[in-house]
């Protein structure tokens, strides 16, 4: 992600989250969740892992799950587990990465039924790159999306995230899109 766009997402966070902190459309959505889902994403190779792979496919299948609990109809903290891989049979081309986060997520209801969200968090993991070992990545993670919330209560939820986990070792950056459901044990 360019300087430009990094800072642009700083910028926008904290209006977003005035923005949340306003809406008066928020239900009593408080309480536990848990869910998992299924995307797509890309890894950007640092110059480490470029020395450990030729023409890679950067394309990556993700797999992800996540829980915790919605303090306010605003502001979440939450665990994910994700796994990625592009899928390729030449060992020398193959990309793979695991790595558990932990955010903050902040929501802005729009209905009882639709919220968007932002996240900002850290995680750690693994990832292996053509014919390196397996290294620790670290850094940070960031993303927004929406929810939908069904049920009497909006115990069903389904919902689509983007996310950057920017890498310290042979992954410079990955992206992810998933499409998760989750139930919210919302009182």
């Amino acid at each position: 992600m360019s300087t430009l766009a990094t800072r642009s997402f700083v910028a926008a966070v904290p209006a977003f989250l005035l923005l949340s902190c306003g809406v008066a459309f928020a239900s009593e959505h408080v309480g536990a969740f848990a869910g998992g889902g299924l995307g797509g994403g890309t890894a950007k190779l640092s110059a480490n892992g470029f020395t450990y792979i030729d023409n890679p496919d950067k394309s990556l299948t993700v797999a992800e799950g996540h829980g915790g609990y919605r303090f306010s109809p605003y502001f979440a903290l939450e665990g994910q587990i994700l796994a990625a891989v592009n899928g390729n049979n030449d060992r020398a081309q193959d990309i793979t990465f695991a790595g558990f986060s932990g955010r903050a997520v902040a929501f802005a209801p729009l209905s009882d039924v639709v919220d968007l969200f932002v996240l900002l968090g850290l995680y750690t993991g693994d990832s292996e790159v053509g014919y390196s070992n397996t290294q620790n990545e670290s850094g940070a993670v960031y993303g927004a999306g929406m929810q939908l919330n069904f049920g009497s209560r909006g115990q069903y939820g389904v919902r689509g995230t983007y996310e950057a986990y920017h890498g310290t070792d042979l992954l410079d950056q990955v992206r992810t899109f998933t499409v998760a459901f989750q139930y919210n044990f919302f009182r």
